[in-house]
């Protein structure tokens, strides 16, 4: 409903407004009449309370406890509580927001949605909700006419379901319906008789709900009573008989949840049977599959007919409906189902998505994005706010340099969610991947694409001072992608121009080439199962030290850069500091909050490093290390970026080269030439790359438990393993290394060690020690090796009555 000051202020506002004009309104002149609007359950005022109570700094309950001490007089000074602008476009008017008052303070900080006036089609075919509505469930007409519309005539959706090869899952959960009773039973294999199906999308949480393991797959062939499912999963089936539908697919019936060989094998198909399911249902407001898809949603949250006004523009008094902008945000992609990993690629691929909020429902395909508020359809909320819930229509229906800006945001949402497994990092995004891939026809390379991974390479880690990030604690990618690292990331915006492509500031030379990228796998399947990576990169970089100069600011960390080595060429342009600002890929933001890894990562910093300049948009670049044990070999740090026009102390590198190369401006690509002898001392070539676990050096031993590298690093067998990475190793091969323990590492000669002092001693008895370590290089052998003496040793005490034998 609205309250009587809303509809007033907005029916005289509506009326009184011209086109292309805009005027400003107030609503309410106290605390008190604000308070009562909002316990009468005014949908615009709760709103709008909701944003004021959520201000940083403040206590959960501190505008309720404010609200409960008021008299009835207005704010200070005459100040009215709410200040909006009124504007029209098209046919609605849009309510923006000047000014959110308590006192003389104003909370409109943040961002708060506006609002729209729609006109009401009183001839529409669509539903209607009943008013003052409680479940979601009370929209099941209308959710069935969207699918039913969508099914017959969206000429894209038709197409795109033509399009598809013939795929069916190996299992599906059928539904059976007696009186209102549902059962249900598990089909498999050649006994599915259809290719028509829905799926389920739903959190686990904490739920200890019925899954399909070995030992009840002939159990759960046979029908069952819905009494044992979550309500989630009851909710489910009953909307797939509501659309006709009597078979789904969800995870925890339909993958065998105790055997790791099945969970591979399905986990691979996940993009193929949600891309191949008529409608995906996404249950995404529960936190747990106990949850169920329908709620019982509170009066204020949702549109209805008690949220209109009248209002006579000269045509005669017509209807508008009162509308949240910001609903679809806050219902959709900020739902606890949206947080997690796999669903982005199930929501993505899916060509049909019911979506059951906490306060509506809504309805996505390729021709329409629908709610309840909007059941005729509805624009993307925002076009200025880049999320990927404005981009739900599919990967194969735009051009491709649209689907390389679509991806970056794919990484980016992607990146923020949550796996409950970390190792699932690749293979939760292949469905998604091998789409893209089809459609671009492009090499996929651990999360990056080969065509113009030049740009991707720019990604960063996403916020100024998070309280602690690292790489991934086992390999996933290389560490040039963004899929090493275990936090969100953000793509440069502009990935999807190329860097050759020029604007009036900046003209996009690019100042590196890529030789060789290529990913080594450790399977057929190009999307996931990544071994190690390799990029070589060419082009200009300067070594230096950087010492840091302010803490992370608006902008970010700024450091001066400190060149090491013989640049003459670079004296003009470092006779001032040279301040660049760096993003550093893992992050610690105290000592206190873990020491050992603050350590790793200072030391790591106050060495001299690699700056490669990868783009003169912004002159942005690598930061790069040379990985101990391979000079040869670097590894990526972090991202650097000497564009700060605010204060003129960037990082003119582009006046070096044109000083080199005699000239004004360097305006096209051609002007930049990576083998001219005046650039020779600025230009590198770097091979990005480490190789992963121990089966690198050596087969892994059957039987032995993985060993852990700590996080520092460690070097084994002369070769550099990183922090975290699991190594197995064959004892047997590395106690008969010559290279190790001399020509003669076959016989038992203990005195070896004796004969060599230093680092050849120390190597010596560091992999002694891994092989039969201990900590978090401890492995069966050693724990084998304890039984047997021990054995042994009580043999022989039993076998002399219990005599002691001296050592």
């Amino acid at each position: 409903m609205l309250c009587a000051i809303c509809k007033q202020s907005f029916q005289q506002s509506i009326a009184a407004v011209r086109p292309n004009w805009f005027l400003t309104g107030y609503l309410h002149s106290s605390l008190r009449s604000f308070k009562d609007s909002v316990q009468e359950g005014c949908f615009i005022c709760y709103q709008v309370s909701k944003h004021i109570a959520h201000q940083p700094g403040r206590g959960e309950k501190w505008l309720d406890n404010t609200l409960s001490t008021i008299g009835s007089e207005g704010n200070r000074w005459g100040i009215p509580l709410i200040m909006y602008t009124l504007s029209p476009y098209k046919e609605e008017y849009i309510i923006g927001w000047q000014g959110l008052y308590v006192g003389t303070t104003n909370f409109l900080t943040g961002y708060l949605a506006p609002f729209t006036f729609s006109p009401i089609d009183p001839h529409t075919a669509v539903p209607e909700i009943a008013s003052r509505s409680i479940s979601t469930a009370d929209a099941k007409d209308l959710w069935s006419y969207w699918f039913r519309t969508c099914s017959e005539s969206h000429p894209a959706c038709r197409e795109q379901e033509l399009g598809l090869q013939p795929f069916v899952p190996r299992r599906l959960v059928e539904i059976h319906d007696s009186d209102g009773t549902l059962q249900w039973r598990l089909v498999c294999d050649s006994d599915i008789k259809t290719t028509t199906y829905l799926t389920l999308s739903h959190c686990w949480g904490g739920s200890t709900h019925l899954r399909l393991v070995q030992d009840k797959l002939a159990c759960f062939q046979e029908k069952q009573p819905e009494s044992d499912l979550p309500k989630t999963f009851r909710d489910a089936m009953r909307i797939a008989l509501s659309l006709k539908v009597p078979y789904i697919w969800i995870d925890s019936l339909c993958i065998i949840q105790d055997s790791t060989e099945d969970w591979k094998s399905q986990s691979t198909l996940m993009g193929l049977i949600y891309q191949n399911a008529v409608c995906n249902i996404a249950a995404s407001w529960g936190e747990r599959s106990d949850a169920g898809c329908f709620s019982a949603r509170p009066l204020h949250t949702r549109p209805d007919r008690s949220t209109t006004i009248m209002v006579d523009k000269g045509r005669g008094p017509e209807e508008y409906l009162a509308r949240y902008v910001g609903a679809y945000e806050s219902d959709i992609t900020n739902a606890p189902l949206n947080t997690r990993g796999w669903v982005v690629q199930e929501r993505y691929l899916a060509r049909r998505q019911l979506s059951f909020a906490k306060s509506q429902v809504y309805w996505e395909c390729l021709e329409l994005t629908a709610s309840e508020d909007r059941p005729e359809g509805t624009q993307p909320q925002n076009p200025f706010r880049r999320t990927l819930s404005c981009l739900k229509p599919g990967l194969t229906s735009v051009e491709e340099a649209h689907l390389r800006g679509l991806w970056s945001l794919v990484v980016m949402t992607y990146s923020r969610c949550a796996l409950t497994k970390s190792s699932d990092k690749a293979v939760a995004l292949a469905g998604l991947a091998g789409e893209m891939k089809s459609a671009t026809n492009d090499n996929y390379l651990a999360g990056l694409w080969e065509k113009d991974i030049e740009t991707q390479l720019l990604w960063k880690r996403y916020g100024l001072n998070p309280p602690r990030q690292y790489r991934m604690p086992t390999y996933i990618a290389p560490s040039w992608s963004w899929m090493s690292f275990d936090g969100p990331v953000a793509y440069d915006p502009r990935y999807g121009q190329p860097l050759t492509q020029t604007t009036p500031d900046h003209p996009g030379v690019a100042f590196v080439k890529v030789s060789k990228a290529s990913i080594e796998l450790v399977g057929p399947d190009t999307t996931h199962g990544f071994v190690s990576g390799t990029l070589e990169l060419r082009g200009i970089a300067i070594w230096a030290t950087a010492t840091l100069v302010s803490l992370p600011a608006e902008y970010g960390p700024e450091y001066t850069l400190n060149p090491v080595g013989a640049i003459n060429a670079l004296s003009d342009v470092l006779q001032r500091p040279a301040v660049v600002l760096i993003f550093w890929d893992e992050n610690v933001s105290s000592k206190q909050e873990d020491e050992e890894g603050w350590r790793r990562l200072e030391q790591q910093r106050e060495q001299k490093l690699l700056f490669m300049f990868i783009s003169t948009y912004g002159w942005q670049g690598l930061i790069l290390e040379k990985v101990p044990g391979d000079e040869n070999k670097f590894r990526r740090l972090g991202l650097f970026n000497t564009d700060r026009e605010s204060n003129g102390r960037c990082f003119d590198l582009s006046g070096a080269v044109r000083k080199r190369l005699g000239l004004e401006l360097i305006t096209k690509q051609e002007d930049v030439n990576l083998d001219d002898e005046r650039l020779k001392d600025l230009v590198h070539t770097v091979t990005i790359a480490v190789v992963y676990e121990g089966l690198r050096m050596r087969p892994v031993s059957v039987g032995l438990l993985s060993k852990q590298v700590p996080l520092g690093g460690d070097i084994v067998d002369g070769i550099f393993l990183l922090g975290g990475v699991s190594v197995g190793m064959n004892m047997t091969s590395l106690l008969r290394s010559k290279s190790l323990f001399g020509d003669d590492a076959n016989l038992f000669r203990p005195e070896r060690f004796l004969d060599v002092e230093g680092k050849a001693c120390a190597e010596m008895q560091h992999n002694v020690d891994l092989t039969f370590g201990y900590g978090r290089w401890i492995c069966a052998g050693k724990l084998i090796a304890m039984m047997e003496l021990n054995k042994i040793y009580f043999e022989v005490r039993n076998n002399v009555n219990g005599a002691y034998w001296p050592v």
